[in-house]
């Protein structure tokens, strides 16, 4: 292949290679019509209806407060009409400031005509941006449907090229029109994306049937030698060792391209394994939180149990073998399963276990080219996980739990001042508090941060209230800018499905200023004993 044949992604940084992950999305409401069963014979429906009502109320209640905010203003087709076109020219050349100039002139008229900001209305750009992606691809044309294909990404890094080789499917019956789901697949060692693909997910005509329900991605993880010639005739070489900037990169980047390709669904961004790429899944979820849908591990661990925390709220499927790995006494991954059941039990994670019947014996065919079981008779558990798992784009709670060389981000926060060592881990939670428009934050080893916001999430015409760590700062101002809404759509392409036009800037005090507890509130602000969260070392 030759290197014109290839996107050529020039100057990747480390640190911005997780952005190309920030999946999660907006679903356009639908209404649900359910009919009732007629109660059966020896039933008090009335009086059991009741007794229900008042037991969900509480919980019913507490869903009430942190639902996403409905706008109060909504923008008009004759609103959309004049401005999506200004919107669609940056977007096609962010850096044309001509484009950026008319479009800034144009929303600021429309907020003195108007009396309200029409940035306020997430709902309707989100759905101009997913109008401008698909627009973008509509024409492309796709071949090779249901077969494993292959292809390389190549990256220029201070002058030296590298290679990314990676393996995919995409269904027969895919169109442009129609959003797709999507597996990141983690081959085990020794093993490579190719025969992952091929001995697993089309090892048989039910496992190719399978398929077309989503889109496959299977990257290269070896522990080879890159090596990519010039055109000069030089060549560069490097290793992929684990979790390294060559291993992440051999994972995001071909990540990145599909979901440049084709209309991917960013609520729909799955991440599996088997043997090392499970081990490897689980911990990219853990470093990357508010990025997958959800996490699939065929016999996989953690192999650093520092991380777990940062699952908090993730959705987890692990297959498991009758009688396996899952079960043996001392095994990476019996303890990782007896984390995840207490952690489930204590509603911190959504966790499945599909426990697949044991078999006789682990033929080569069964074994597909990997080291450790792959069990593929789970292949249709885990299309019916992938089926009916989302990503919510805007929780109420998130969390960031982070060593030394992790990543410091979640798609709605930004931490830029931190003290993370091997010893003392960055633990960040955030909650949002919609019914007192409050950012409530808890946790160690972060002094600076950035939340991403829009008027859904909080309302951003008032102020906001923060607290770090039972601490009351200042109220602040979000600052909802068309400037910060073309960043973030020209800085993440693929993730049209969450728009965040505002953002607040928070730089946590040494000593921050104690505030008495407002009218019909509880506590004084205390900062709980023992946390040590904003207190540098």
């Amino acid at each position: 292949m030759t290197i014109s044949s290839h996107r050529l992604i020039a100057n990747v940084l480390f640190a911005a290679l997780i952005l190309a992950l920030a999946p999660a999305s907006l679903l356009a409401a639908s209404d649900h019509f359910v009919t009732a069963a007629a109660p059966q014979e020896g039933e008090k429906p009335e009086a059991d209806a009741e007794e229900a009502k008042a037991a969900a109320a509480p919980e019913a209640a507490a869903q009430d407060e942190n639902a996403l905010l409905v706008p109060e203003n909504r923008l008009s087709e004759k609103d959309v009409k004049e401005l999506e076109p200004l919107l669609t020219a940056i977007l096609g050349d962010p850096q044309e400031r001509r484009a950026f100039d008319a479009f800034a002139e144009k929303i600021e008229a429309f907020e003195k005509e108007k009396g309200w900001s029409p940035l306020g209305d997430p709902e309707t750009w989100r759905v101009i941006f997913e109008r401008h992606f698909y627009e973008s691809i509509r024409k492309d044309r796709v071949s090779g449907t249901g077969r494993v294909q292959s292809n390389e990404v190549l990256v220029q890094i201070k002058g030296e090229l590298f290679a990314y080789e990676y393996n995919y499917i995409v269904p027969r019956g895919y169109d442009h029109e129609k959003r797709w789901p999507v597996i990141l697949c983690l081959h085990d060692e020794d093993s490579d994306g190719s025969t992952y693909l091929k001995k697993i997910w089309q090892a048989s005509k039910a496992d190719k049937d399978l398929c077309e329900g989503f889109i496959l991605v299977a990257p290269d993880l070896r522990e080879k030698t890159l090596e990519k010639k010039y055109r000069e005739g030089r060549s560069v070489e490097r290793r992929v060792e684990w979790f390294d900037a060559n291993f992440l990169r051999s994972i995001l980047l071909p990540l990145s391209e599909i979901r440049q390709r084709f209309h991917c669904d960013p609520t729909a961004i799955f991440i599996e394994g088997v043997g090392t790429g499970a081990d490897a899944a689980i911990e990219l979820a853990a470093m990357a939180p508010g990025r997958f849908a959800g996490v699939i591990s065929r016999h996989g661990g953690l192999r650093d149990m520092k991380l777990l925390p940062g699952l908090e709220g993730a959705k987890i499927l692990a297959v498991a073998r009758a009688e396996g790995p899952f079960y043996e006494d001392k095994t990476p991954q019996k303890a990782l399963m007896e984390a995840f059941v207490k952690a489930r039990d204590e509603k911190v994670i959504d966790f499945e276990l599909a426990e697949i019947e044991k078999i006789d014996r682990l033929t080569p065919k069964l074994r597909a080219g990997q080291k450790i079981d792959p069990i593929i008779d789970g292949n249709a558990a885990i299309a019916d996980f992938v089926s009916r798992v989302r990503l919510d784009p805007y929780p109420t709670t998130l969390r960031i739990v982070n060593g030394p060389t992790g990543f410091k981000s979640h798609p709605l926060v930004r931490i830029f001042s931190h003290d993370i060592s091997e010893d003392d881990y960055l633990d960040f939670r955030l909650r949002f508090d919609r019914s007192k428009n409050r950012i409530e934050v808890s946790g160690k080893a972060f002094f600076g941060f950035t939340v991403f916001l829009n008027d859904q999430i909080l309302d951003l015409d008032k102020p906001i209230e923060v607290t770090v760590n039972g601490i009351t700062l200042d109220n602040r101002t979000a600052d909802r800018s068309t400037k910060q809404l073309v960043t973030d759509m020209t800085g993440k392409p693929t993730d049209y499905h969450q728009v965040l036009p505002g953002l607040i800037k928070i730089e946590v005090p040494d000593e921050p200023v104690k505030q008495e507890p407002k009218e019909g509130e509880e506590g004084g602000g205390e900062k709980p004993a023992g946390d040590g969260g904003d207190e540098k070392k």
